[in-house]
């Protein structure tokens, strides 16, 4: 059996400690799920893993042993929301480390929207503000089965419980749509919103007068140019007009002669 003090690891650790596809996967379940290292990693892999040892195990069996071990995993599977009503032993073969990951409490109460991220849902399980069908729950990799996912809750004593509090209104859940305080924010929003729009609408106005102040500009400068045109051509004619009439007088004067 073992010493009693000393437990024995209920996880299998990587056959090789250098995979690079592996340690990329592993990076990125760590950011995405926020857990804390890797060993959260294993055990989710692990319970996954004996799940399928269990049905390559049960498939070539036949007797009547069998038959209730199978319906035992079957109902387990069905119960934490791996697998659907009418699945089968070749859906667990199926199942992937992330659908094991969407069933941990961390990730539930962030899909709940009782928290901003995975690490603050993280933080409010650690810091016992999370209740599991009226227990609270420290464990962020606990197993949340499907008669327990709408028993999430804060806690009685949990400051977070109050829709008032500063840290609850940029979650977005319908629950607290019509507090005072998104009631606050969402004010302020539409008035700033409308200090855009009159901003733009001004300056699309400036921008109007700038260009008719143009083109009455360019409509004066054109019309002095025409006049001074003109002026040319006044003086052009007035000085010519002198002569003109002087030569009609000669030619005048001549013809009396």
């Amino acid at each position: 059996m073992g010493d009693p003090k000393r437990i024995s690891r209920k996880y299998s650790t990587p056959n090789h400690p250098w995979q690079r596809e592996r340690i990329d996967e592993e990076k990125i379940l760590l950011k995405e799920y926020g857990m804390k290292n890797k060993k959260e990693i294993w055990k989710m892999n692990s319970q996954l893993k004996r799940f399928k040892r269990q049905v390559k195990n049960l498939v070539p069996r036949m007797d009547v042993q069998a038959e209730i071990e199978e319906k035992q995993l079957m109902e387990k599977v069905k119960s934490i929301g791996l697998v659907g009503i009418d699945s089968t032993l070749d859906d667990i073969l199926g199942l992937t480390l992330t659908d094991v990951c969407d069933r941990r409490l961390q990730t539930l109460v962030f899909k709940k929207k009782l928290a901003r991220s995975v690490k603050q849902a993280r933080q409010l399980i650690t810091h016992e503000h999370i209740t599991v069908n009226g227990t609270k729950i420290t464990s962020p990799s606990y197993i949340v089965s499907i008669n327990e996912e709408g028993t999430i809750l804060f806690s009685d004593s949990s400051a977070f419980k109050s829709e008032d509090h500063p840290e609850r209104f940029p979650m977005g859940g319908t629950e607290l749509a019509n507090s005072p305080v998104i009631k606050k924010k969402r004010i302020a929003e539409e008035k700033k919103a409308k200090v855009k729009d009159n901003k733009a609408k001004i300056q699309e106005l400036d921008e109007d007068i700038t260009l008719e102040d143009t083109e009455v500009a360019k409509g004066k400068e054109v019309v002095v140019e025409e006049v001074e045109k003109i002026e040319e051509v006044l003086e052009s004619v007035g000085k010519e007009k002198p002569e003109e009439v002087k030569e009609e007088k000669k030619a005048d004067a001549g013809d009396k002669k």
